[in-house]
């Protein structure tokens, strides 16, 4: 008897190894979906079969739970809580996706699917139980890790709307970061099941990584030394990228309390070297006789940029008139193309022609 129970033990293990392994890809397939496909349809049905494939690992992990040894309990839950927490992960994606994109009715057709799921072990992890109070919609946006400046502002409104959140609880606020991590953020709190401490954990390991003042504030100088440079004083695109530019790192580093006129003597001549060389000297005789600050370069190359937006948008127009009127073409009889007829031909003509 106990040959046949191991026997059976080591086949359920394949069948398992089998499903969890089809899982894992159609996990993939699903974040590949959701960062590149605009097909709403193609990501709802990887995400139907997502929940099937957790339905039949469930009920596998169940089957093994009954045939295997006190001894390897411990590491079974372990595993099982790893596919567990990919699975509430992605089940979220997805549907913040679908709703985001449109008003997609999926949440019926999971829900019924979930309702025979029972998970295991009595888990303390009952986000995927339909029997559980449904978390929130929250619209949170996502961050990767690749812009570290944008690091204050994310955890901003995270800790706003989900960390500072009286009515969530800890593994609620968990579910809701790994929702919203992506890439190197993902990558740096992987591992880390759903339970109260990791949530902590997570938090201090982000924080520690992407959070640091230090590395913010080097960030945006990084961005300040090295702006592009924009040669011609009538490109109204560039030099309002550049503005842009300006502005959004010294206000990032403002944000971290450090004042422009603490660096205005190193950025100053950086900037007046990357402006139009007819911006500067003009900007030169406003300000000969008064030393200069960032602030002041700043408002000069804005009121500058602003200018030249309105004069853009009010010359466009005459453009386009005067390219219509040099169009026509007036047919003129053989018998009577001369230059006083030319110089004689009404002009009322040309305007009906307009």
């Amino acid at each position: 008897m106990e040959a046949a129970n191991q026997a059976l033990l080591e086949r359920t293990k394949k069948t398992r190894s089998v499903t969890r392994s089809i899982f894992t890809k159609q996990t993939n397939k699903l974040e590949s979906e959701i960062n590149n496909s605009v097909d709403k349809t193609i990501v709802y049905e990887l995400y139907m079969q997502l929940i099937s494939k957790f339905e039949e690992l469930v009920k596998l992990d169940k089957e093994i739970e009954g045939l295997i040894d006190i001894d390897s309990l411990e590491d079974e839950i372990l595993t099982r809580e790893e596919y567990k927490d990919k699975f509430i992960i992605w089940k979220t994606r997805a549907e913040r996706y679908i709703e985001s994109v449109s008003s997609i009715a999926i949440r019926n057709s999971a829900e019924t699917q979930l309702q025979n799921v029972t998970l295991p072990l009595n888990s303390s992890v009952s986000s995927v139980s339909t029997n559980q109070p449904r978390l929130p919609k929250l619209t949170l946006e996502s961050f990767s890790g690749k812009d570290i400046g944008s690091f204050p502002s994310f955890w901003a409104r995270f800790k706003s709307a989900v960390h500072e959140n009286s009515s969530l609880n800890d593994v609620d606020k968990f579910s809701y970061l790994k929702s919203v991590v992506t890439s190197d953020t993902e990558l740096a709190i992987r591992g880390l099941t759903l339970t109260p401490e990791n949530y902590a954990k997570a938090v201090k390991i982000l924080e520690d990584r992407f959070g640091r003042q230090e590395l913010i504030i080097d960030y945006h100088m990084n961005n300040l030394l090295n702006l592009t440079p924009v040669r011609k004083s009538f490109d109204v695109i560039a030099l309002r990228n550049l503005y842009d530019q300006l502005e959004v790192n010294i206000r990032g580093l403002e944000s971290l309390e450090i004042s422009p006129d603490s660096y205005s003597c190193l950025l100053f001549p950086i900037i007046m070297k990357v402006i139009p060389p007819d911006l500067a000297l003009e900007y030169n005789r406003k300000h000969e006789k008064k030393q200069s600050q960032i602030t002041d370069l700043t408002e000069y190359l804005r009121d500058e940029v602003q200018s030249r937006e309105r004069t853009k948008a009010l010359v466009k127009p005459h453009e386009s008139q005067t390219k219509a009127l040099t169009s026509i073409r007036i047919n003129i009889p053989k018998g009577r193309r001369n230059k006083k007829f030319i110089r004689d031909f009404p002009l009322q003509i040309i305007i009906n022609r307009l």
